[in-house]
């Protein structure tokens, strides 16, 4: 038996605790001598070691034939290797599981739960990935750490080109975009998703680091979560730490024509609706189900580009939170809804100005023409007692989650949805709070909401539409000529 191979570390701490005086007598009445302690180490033992105190200048590890010593090798080997050595190199998820907690111990990926648990239950889950899990954790967490570090000062590639010139050898620049180019080369492999929190903007301006040359060189990369903001400014706050210019907007557009992503997230930025724009059409050709643009600044025209987007491309989700969007702006989106391809799932408009006349079109658009959207989030939304939402649920049976908290909907709207849930058996989840409904009014629409939940039977005929020609007159009229949809 070898130690740590075949005792976990954490094991033997636990069962050798310095919290008692060890007496030397063991459970068998035999006493354990000092030289118990001082056993030599085996001739094998130390040639693993040796390996790893020089495995930098000898990276050897495929060559161990005995899975044991390969073990003894991951686990005592340095956790300073060089990035370079270790992703050619190293495929085990020993290693890279121990370097992660070592450098991030309180930064957990949000996959490690779950894939935990189902190793535990074990469950098989096909994803080609998870077999280079710790190490597509670390290579995504090593290169974000880079970038949210990265000044705009050490990244110009007009002045790298300058230097090459005049100064052929002043490597400053130089080595921070080769070094760019290297992380895209090392960690592109296995870097599929990607989280930047935070940029630092530049000293003289509100510019950020050029993201064009980096996303271009991550060709699997279908997830990007990025924030145009500095966090911590400390003492050298300006205004262009949470401001973005247009010159960074076009740079990000220009990387995300060469790439294919599935899921973008830019929130928390300086995003108006000419910096939408921009971005919209650079994703025209991508196969984006998940797209994200809360608190930012984007008003009616760019509510409008969104939803002649969402009319392009296969939108599931989409996240507009705390923007500027107004009546035209959702009017726009009703008029996405309707449209006969429309795959959108979820739709959350939370924390934006919508007034009863856009609320009462977007869940006529639903009732008319839509079946596909399943979610829509209105909560904090200035919606008053003429927001039809218990017609709408009457008519029609898709809707599985509805959020308008915070609206002044009143008694009587309360108990109007309270009598059209009796006839609904889609909805799971309805969200009510601080709409001046009474306690026993939302206790009875919670109860309905939990029969479905449940599968309880309900008789759910639904009555006729009385309103298609006012949709008719609503939808096809006002949407499309009042508004501009199709300037």
């Amino acid at each position: 038996m070898r130690v740590p191979t075949t005792i976990d570390k954490n094991c033997l701490s636990a069962y050798n605790s310095s919290k008692y005086p060890w007496t030397g007598q063991t459970s068998q009445g035999s006493t354990i001598k000092a030289w118990d302690w001082s056993i030599p180490k085996s001739l094998q033992e130390q040639c693993v070691e040796c390996i790893a105190k020089n495995w930098i200048e000898w990276p050897i590890l495929d060559e161990i034939v005995l899975q044991e010593d390969r073990l003894l090798l991951l686990d005592i080997l340095a956790e300073t290797v060089p990035l370079e050595l270790a992703v050619s190199h190293i495929n085990d998820e020993v290693y890279w599981e121990k370097c992660y907690l070592n450098r991030w111990p309180n930064k957990l990926p949000k996959d490690t739960a779950k894939s935990r648990s189902s190793k535990t239950t074990g469950a098989q889950t096909g994803n080609k990935l998870e077999a280079n899990a710790w190490k597509k954790y670390y290579c995504e967490m090593h290169l974000r750490d880079y970038l949210e570090s990265l000044k705009p000062e050490n990244y110009n590639p007009v002045e790298v080109r300058k230097i090459r010139v005049n100064c052929p050898g002043l490597p400053l620049l130089t080595f921070v975009n080769t070094r760019i180019k290297q992380l895209c080369g090392l960690c592109g492999p296995y870097v599929d998703a990607l989280e930047i929190h935070e940029t630092i903007c530049s000293e003289a301006s509100n510019g950020k680091i050029p993201l064009h040359a980096l996303l271009t060189g991550l060709e699997h990369l279908k997830m990007l979560s990025l924030r145009f903001k500095q966090t911590y400014a400390k003492d050298e706050f300006s205004w262009n730490t949470v401001t973005t210019s247009y010159q960074d907007m076009s740079l990000l557009a220009k990387g995300l024509q060469n790439i294919r992503l599935q899921e973008l997230r830019l929130t928390d930025s300086d995003i108006d609706c000419d910096k939408a724009i921009i971005i919209l059409k650079a994703l025209c050709k991508h196969d984006l189900a998940v797209l994200d643009l809360s608190h930012c600044k984007i008003g009616d025209r760019g509510a409008v580009a969104i939803a002649r987007f969402t009319t392009l491309c296969p939108v599931r989700e989409l996240y507009l939170v705390n923007n500027r969007i107004g009546t035209k702006g959702v009017k726009s989106l009703a008029y996405a809804v309707a449209q006969e391809g429309c795959e959108l799932h979820h739709l959350d408009l939370h924390l934006n100005h919508v007034s009863d006349q856009a609320g009462n079109i977007l869940l006529a658009s639903l009732v008319k023409y839509n079946q596909s959207l399943k979610s829509i989030l209105l909560s904090s939304c200035s919606l008053t007692n003429h927001f039809q939402i218990a017609r709408a649920l009457k008519h029609r049976n898709c809707i599985e989650r509805l959020d308008v908290s915070n609206n002044a909907l009143g008694e009587d709207t309360g108990l109007e949805l309270l009598r059209a849930l009796k006839s609904n058996s889609t909805m799971r989840k309805l969200d009510v709070r601080m709409c001046k409904i009474s306690s026993s009014t939302e206790a009875g629409i919670q109860h309905e909401v939990h029969k479905n939940r449940i599968g309880w039977s309900k008789d759910c005929a639904s009555e006729s539409v009385a309103w298609d020609d006012i949709l008719k007159a609503e939808i096809e009229n006002a949407l499309i000529t009042t508004q501009g949809f199709n300037d």
